[in-house]
């Protein structure tokens, strides 16, 4: 008889597939309180392990150690599970000749089943995206053996999860040779991947062998990390990746994908792939940004957890003005929410302080080599300046200037105007910057005069303007 193990720590409602070989030994959280049970981990909260570690030294590292799950958390959390829990259930032994399935070219063949769901996270540096599904994946077992399956197959180890970096692959054969590879690592054999020892082989014939040997092991979820738009460009090797993507999907093998704001584009020759697209979002789109505003639930939910994760000799109460600090030095983005709280209670340590101050805070949030290193993406968040993202290429500086609106070039310009306008020394000849104020102010004001231009008259001269004023700021930044 098959055994649920209880990883949650109280009652589990028996699962609607219970008797399912494939979901023997999975966690099964149904509820919002099941996954935060599941996901938060706090070593802060015991006193004695505060004691034997705190050590300001290690403090950066030990912040490693903590997960808070937010409420985009735990849907992401949710959606991951729903993903392995339905993909299992299309492949369930009771219900399909497990034969016919691995022969066949596809599960809906088989079973007239649908294709397994697609996940899709995306978020800008610092998000915590592959945090969030690194942390999921490890409650979850990556193997389980099976010395039978309904008396259709014996000794089979089934392969719960994969997680892939395509970043660091070279290409997409090396990226198939990777996978082989990983299937056998955990196999501890070298059936699959033995004939590609010299590290190359045909795509085609490569895919092929991957989307069976997943297929033999009853993958249940493969997740790709760092996904570039070189993925998935227009031409031969992203027609191949795209193609590789549909055929798991139709073998019953659910995917995740996992990158920046711009980098999740299906591009076809005649356009975007809506069967990839359609498939690829059917079970999650996540789209994961830092803090519009000191208000954002999730952010405050990460600043309350980390507040307790302290080593000071007084932890006093969190206030707003911690909040407005936290907030106006890191918009909420955890990894600088993370660091940004070890090193100023570092720093407090060093000075003799007894508690952490919202001043303290803000002080080494000025003097931080990483926090100031990233200062100007950080500010761009915290002031809705889209134009503060120019520099970094993977920010999606085109979605945030939608989500913000045009109004936000107001405050990038502001500055220059009072610069422009303070302008009232003896000598004729103004500064570099302040020559460069005025250029800024005057595109304001030809941007202000644009408004009032007839809609049908409007967008086309905007654009420009724009344009003229995201180089001047960029000229700016470069000074």
């Amino acid at each position: 008889m098959n055994r649920r193990l209880n990883l949650i720590g109280g009652a589990t409602t028996p699962s609607k597939t219970d008797g399912n070989p494939f979901l023997a030994g999975l966690p099964d959280p149904r509820t919002e309180e099941d996954q935060v049970h599941l996901l938060a981990h706090n070593p802060f909260r015991d006193k004695q392990w505060v004691l034997r570690e705190a050590d300001p030294r290690r403090l950066p590292m030990l912040m490693e150690e903590v997960f808070i799950p937010t409420q985009r958390c735990v849907e992401i959390s949710q959606k991951i599970f729903d993903a392995i829990h339905n993909g299992y259930y299309r492949r369930d032994p009771r219900r399909i000749d497990i034969g016919r399935y691995i022969n066949s070219t596809n599960l809906v063949e088989t079973t007239g089943s649908t294709y397994s769901e697609g996940l899709s996270i995306s978020g800008v540096t610092g998000m915590g995206k592959s945090c969030i599904v690194g942390h999921v994946l490890r409650k979850i077992p990556q193997t389980i053996h099976h010395e039978d399956i309904d008396g259709q197959l014996s000794g089979v180890t089934q392969i719960v999860w994969f997680q892939f970096e395509i970043a660091q692959v070279n290409g997409l054969a090396a990226l198939l040779i990777q996978m082989l590879r990983q299937v056998d690592k955990v196999l501890g054999t070298n059936e699959y991947s033995r004939q590609y020892a010299s590290g190359k082989g045909n795509v085609d014939e490569l895919a092929d062998r991957v989307v069976q040997a997943f297929k033999m092991q009853f993958l249940g979820l493969l997740v790709l990390d760092e996904v570039q738009n070189l993925s998935f460009t227009r031409g031969d090797t992203g027609e191949r990746m795209r193609n590789l993507l549909i055929r798991l999907a139709n073998n019953g093998t659910p995917t995740l994908l996992m990158g920046p704001p711009d980098s999740l584009q299906f591009l076809e020759k005649e356009g975007v792939s809506s069967q990839l697209e359609r498939r690829m979002f059917s079970g999650g789109l996540f789209r994961i940004d830092p803090a519009d505003s000191l208000d954002d639930e999730d952010g405050r939910t990460i600043v309350r957890g980390l507040w307790r994760c302290q080593i000071m000799p007084n932890v006093g109460d969190l206030t707003t003005a911690h909040l407005e600090a936290y907030f106006s030095n890191t918009a909420f983005i955890p990894k600088f929410v993370a660091h940004l709280h070890a090193a100023s209670q570092q720093c407090a340590l060093r000075a003799g302080e007894k508690s952490l101050s919202p001043e303290r805070i803000d002080h080494t949030a000025q003097h931080d080599p990483m926090l100031m290193k990233m200062r100007s993406f950080i500010q761009a968040f915290v002031n809705q300046d889209p134009l503060g993202l120019i520099a970094y290429k993977d920010s999606g500086v085109d979605y945030f200037k939608k989500k913000w609106g045009r109004s936000a070039i107001r405050h990038q310009v502001a500055k220059s105007v009072v610069i422009s306008d303070a302008d009232e020394g003896p000598s004729d000849v103004a500064s570099p910057q302040i020559v460069h104020a005025r250029k800024l102010a005057t595109a304001k004001r030809r941007m202000d005069k644009s408004e009032k231009l007839a809609d049908s008259e409007m967008d086309g001269q905007r654009t420009d303007l724009y344009r003229q004023m995201e180089k001047l700021v960029k000229d700016s930044t470069m000074r």
